[in-house]
């Protein structure tokens, strides 16, 4: 159960990141901090990923991929709602 929540915070701080640099001009420092609240939350969580290492090395690949995916995902949303 531990290993979804640390995995879906990561998830939720990858979105709010995206969010706040990419949407918002005026609370961007609030969502950024919220953001940063989730992902050590999802740190603190780690050590349920089999250890506190192996879940950072885990978690920090999932939070890229959720940033590296984002941007795409909202590109095919938008072309897709135009056409």
């Amino acid at each position: 159960m531990l290993v979804i929540l640390s995995l879906s915070l990561v998830a939720a701080a990858a979105v709010l990141i995206y969010i706040g640099v990419r949407h918002t001009s005026t609370r961007r420092r609030a969502v950024l901090a919220g953001a940063t609240v989730l992902l050590c939350c999802a740190f603190y969580f780690s050590p349920a990923l089999g250890g506190f290492w192996p879940g950072v090395f885990t978690l920090i690949p999932t939070f890229i991929l959720c940033c590296v995916a984002l941007p795409w995902l909202e590109f095919l949303w938008r072309r897709r709602s135009a056409g």
